[in-house]
């Protein structure tokens, strides 16, 4: 097959000419808005990062004497000068944590408090507000859910039960309240 000499002067006149950059492949072309764009994302992420390591908590280990501090952030230098004031035992029925049957619940309930306030605790949980906190644990005792009564650490009832006494005592001492005794029946 013979070439014409007008097919090799097209051929070497298209080899000759020099790419465009419209021609050429692109292999990452960001202009202004874009880059703006990829800017603020990167700056939203870091933020975000940085938002979530200050305000999550870490999982942190504890020591013995720590936990035997529990839930109430008491500081383990503090947690030498503490006390456990009893408030009562506790027979409570409870119809709303399984409508089909109703459940009894029996428990001891005692607050940790710091040594300076016990006095004062035991004044105020004995005689000045006994029937207010007493009506407050049974109120929270009736209303609680199932899962709450089958949580093995009860976490949610004793939050809700150090939120309710401390609103009784109007006082914000009681670190952490302890339930002993915990026995459920089913009827």
């Amino acid at each position: 097959m013979a070439v014409d000499e007008t097919d090799v002067a097209v051929l070497d006149a298209d080899a000759e000419e020099p790419q465009t950059q419209a021609d050429s492949p692109k292999k990452f072309d960001v202009d202004g808005k874009k880059l703006k764009i990829l800017a603020l994302l990167a700056v939203v992420m870091v933020g975000e990062a940085g938002a979530m390591y200050l305000f999550v908590p870490g999982a942190e280990v504890r020591s013995g004497e720590d936990a035997a501090v529990g839930e109430g952030h008491v500081e383990p230098e503090a947690a030498i000068n503490i006390v456990e004031g009893e408030i009562g035992q506790f027979n409570v029925t409870n119809s709303v944590a399984d409508p089909a049957s109703t459940i009894h619940i029996s428990f001891t309930l005692s607050a940790i408090i710091p040594t300076a306030k016990a006095e004062e605790f035991k004044t105020a949980a004995g005689t000045l507000h006994k029937g207010r906190i007493r009506q407050a644990v049974l109120t929270v005792a009736r209303s609680a859910g199932l899962d709450e009564l089958n949580d093995a650490s009860l976490s949610a009832m004793k939050r809700l039960l150090r939120e309710e006494i401390r609103k009784v005592l109007n006082s914000s001492y009681i670190s952490e309240v302890v339930i002993s005794d915990f026995k459920t029946m089913r009827q």
